[in-house]
């Protein structure tokens, strides 16, 4: 008669580790590339509505990347000193909230708008493009808060 073995995940073998951990990177690079398109689209939209051109669609790529790397650097700054003065305003939080989320995205927009020279965002779209991230960032955040 046969018996049927009761295997645990500690049984797995070392090609059925390698498979689950293939997998498993499979699935984040797939969640990460989505999101990414999810940005690239929308700023290709906001590049559209706000008549701001660029040459091709590897330009905007990277004028993306590169948005995205030094937003990296210019956002924990703003939410550290956010942090700290929020602490004493509690009135304005969600305006100081807004302000500073602005003025670190519009410190990335500007930046990566001066190295690149394929792509020209002038003065006033840079802050508005700022402000509506900023909008759609808080926007999003307080959605996930409400449903913790």
């Amino acid at each position: 008669m046969y018996k049927k073995k009761n295997r645990n995940k500690e049984d797995l073998s070392i090609i059925g580790k390698t498979v689950v951990g293939f997998l498993l990177v499979l699935l984040v690079v797939f969640a990460i590339s989505v999101l990414m398109a999810i940005y690239f689209f929308a700023s290709a939209g906001l590049f559209t509505v706000l008549n701001i051109t660029y040459p091709s669609l590897t330009a905007l790529a990277g004028f993306i990347m590169l948005l995205f790397g030094v937003s990296l650097l210019f956002e924990p700054v703003f939410k550290g000193l956010y942090y700290l003065v929020a602490a004493y305003l509690g009135r304005w939080r969600t305006f100081l909230y807004l302000l500073f989320d602005s003025i670190a995205g519009f410190l990335a927009i500007y930046t990566v708008d001066e190295v690149m020279t394929s792509i020209t965002i002038p003065f006033s779209k840079e802050i508005l493009i700022a402000v509506f991230f900023a909008l759609v960032e808080y926007a999003f955040e307080d959605k996930m808060k409400g449903r913790k």
